[in-house]
């Protein structure tokens, strides 16, 4: 289901994607621990776990990640 430009995608279509694509995993690490996460994904948080964010960071992160696969997936809680 695609949302304001983004896709809602199954765990079918993931596992296809994600041998072409970076998988980053923007959850917090409460929600790694509560449901695991993908090997081989990035984990770099965007929320903290009081719901505040500091975009800069996040971004500054993302890049040093040197995610250089195509497309870009993103992995959120919701």
């Amino acid at each position: 289901m695609t949302l304001w430009g983004y896709e809602s995608i199954s765990n079918e279509q993931l596992a296809v994607l994600s041998q072409k694509g970076a998988i980053v995993d923007i959850r917090t690490p409460a929600e790694w621990r509560e449901t695991g996460v993908i090997a081989g994904s990035h984990l770099i948080t965007f929320f903290q776990d009081d719901g505040s964010y500091d975009a800069r960071e996040f971004l500054q992160k993302l890049s040093q990640a040197k995610l250089d696969k195509k497309p870009l997936i993103i992995i959120c809680r919701s």
